[in-house]
C-alpha cells in the first residue's frame, strides 16, 4: 500500500510540475543542482582544451596547464572518458575504447560457458562503465576501481584463454 502511495505522489508531482521542474526540486533537496555539482563546466572547459591538444592529450597526471588557463582548481575531472581524452588525446580515447570493447565482446564469450565468471565479471564491469561518466577511476594508479578495472580486464581475457586452451586439448583427445 505504502508502494502505491508513493508512486501516486511521484506521479502527481511529476504531472503538476513537468519533469524538468520535478528534477531540479529533487536535486535541490539534496543540495545538488543540475549542473552535477559544477561538473559540467569543469567538462565543457576540459572538452575545450581537447581541441587545442587533440592528438595526443596533455599527458597524465598533468591538469596543471588547464588548472592555469581556466583559473578552475581540478584534480580530477569527475568524468573518466574526458578525462582519458584530454589527459591521452585520440590516441589515449582509442586505445581505452578499444580495451572496453574487447572486453565486452570477451565477457559476451565466457556468459556462454562460464555463467558464474561472467556475472561477476560484467557486472564489475558495468559498476566501473558506469561510475566513471561522474567520477575519474579508470587508470588512476592506486585507486581500488582502477585496481578492480584492470583485474577484471586481465581475468576476463585469462577466462578466455583457457577456455581455447580447454577446448584445443579436448579436440586433441
Amino acid at each position: 500500500m505504502l508502494v502505491i502511495c508513493f508512486i501516486s505522489v511521484l506521479f502527481v508531482a511529476v504531472f503538476f510540475m513537468g519533469p524538468d521542474e520535478f528534477a531540479t526540486a529533487v536535486l535541490k533537496s539534496t543540495g545538488r543542482n543540475m549542473t552535477f555539482t559544477g561538473r559540467s563546466l569543469l567538462w565543457q572547459k576540459a572538452l575545450e582544451a581537447v581541441n587545442e591538444n587533440m592528438m595526443f592529450g596533455y599527458g597524465f597526471d598533468n591538469l596543471e596547464q588547464l588548472t592555469k588557463k581556466y583559473h578552475i582548481l581540478m584534480s580530477h575531472l569527475h568524468n573518466g572518458y574526458v578525462e582519458i581524452l584530454v589527459k591521452g588525446g585520440v590516441i589515449g580515447a582509442v586505445l581505452l575504447a578499444f580495451i572496453l570493447i574487447k572486453t565486452l565482446i570477451e565477457q559476451l564469450r565466457i556468459d556462454l560457458k562460464y555463467r558464474h565468471y561472467f556475472i561477476f565479471l560484467n557486472t564489475g564491469f558495468i559498476m566501473i562503465m558506469l561510475h566513471n561518466f561522474t567520477e575519474s577511476s579508470i587508470l588512476k594508479g592506486l585507486n581500488t576501481l582502477s585496481i578492480l578495472f584492470v583485474f577484471i580486464v586481465v581475468f576476463t581475457s585469462q577466462v578466455v584463454n583457457s577456455g581455447k586452451m580447454q577446448t584445443a586439448k579436448s579436440i586433441d583427445l
